[in-house]
Order: structure tokens, then sequence, then C-alpha cells
């Protein structure tokens, strides 16, 4: 299985597949945050064009940006202003109360279409990438049709 991001690309049997969807690489960063008063009573992550996770020994972690065209890895203040921007437009009772303190930047991978890419590419050789800024949810359902795939086609041999 080449669960390589990117780098599937560089496998023969792959590239054309691979090729076919425009893989490109999207900088995402998510900030970390001490709880305040008001959201230290938070119980579950609430989703809106971001995510803040209930406070974990005092921090939540939020997020996320996506960014196509700057693919540095540093932590960027413009992007942690960012994403306290989208928390506070659909939380409007945390305004003014969340300041992140550090977080982290990576690359991920999307698609054209984004929707992650998943399939056979030869015999008994399976790609799954571009899962994007979801990758949380798509590869456990793209891993398990790969599984049910791989499975069906067992062949035992003497």
């Amino acid at each position: 299985i080449l669960a390589s991001a990117m780098g599937v690309k560089s496998v023969a049997q792959a590239w054309e597949l691979a090729d076919k969807v425009d893989l490109y690489p999207v900088r995402g960063q998510m900030s970390l945050a001490p709880h305040t008063n008001t959201s230290r009573h938070l119980q579950s992550i609430l989703n809106y064009r971001g995510y803040i996770s209930p406070a974990l020994d005092g921090v939540h972690a939020l997020g996320s940006t996506f960014d196509r065209e700057n693919m540095t890895l540093d932590v960027l203040e413009d992007d942690h202003v960012e994403i306290v921007h989208h928390l506070e437009a659909a939380v409007p009772s945390l305004q003014g109360e969340i300041k992140p303190t550090e977080g982290r930047a990576a690359l991920r991978v999307s698609s054209k279409h984004r929707f992650p890419l998943f399939d056979e590419v030869a015999p008994h050789m399976f790609v799954s990438t571009a899962h994007g800024s979801h990758g949380l949810v798509s590869t456990l359902q793209c891993s398990a049709i790969i599984h049910n795939r791989m499975c069906s086609g067992l062949r035992v041999y003497a």
C-alpha cells in the first residue's frame, strides 16, 4: 500500500493515476491556546470553518489553515490570526479570549476534485493519498475499503 503523500508520483505504477487527479501539496497550520474561563467548559469539538477541541491539560487545539501558495513549515502569526478570526465569527462569546501560544504547520496532499485517491494500481499494489484536510476521517474509510479488496482476492499458495 503506497500511502506516501506526494511520493506516490515517484512510483511508476501509481504515476499515471496520480497525474490524472492533479495532486498538489497544501500547507496547513493549527494553533494551540490556553483555555479561558468560558472555553474551559467546552465538552465536544466545535466545527465551523475551522475547529476547536475541548481543552486537554488546559490547552485547546484550533485549526486550521489551507494554503496552496506558501509551503513553509514555520508557524506563522498571520495564520494564528486567521484561525482565531474564524473561531470568533462562529462563537462570538469567545471574542478576544483565545490567544494562541504555539502551533504546528505541515503539508497535506489534495487533488483537484478534493476527494481522496485510493485504488489498486497494479496487482497487489494499492495507493491511498490526497486525503487533504479531512484525512482523519477519509483515511479510515479508505483503509477499510482497501483491506476488504485485498482480503477478497487472497490466494493460498501450496
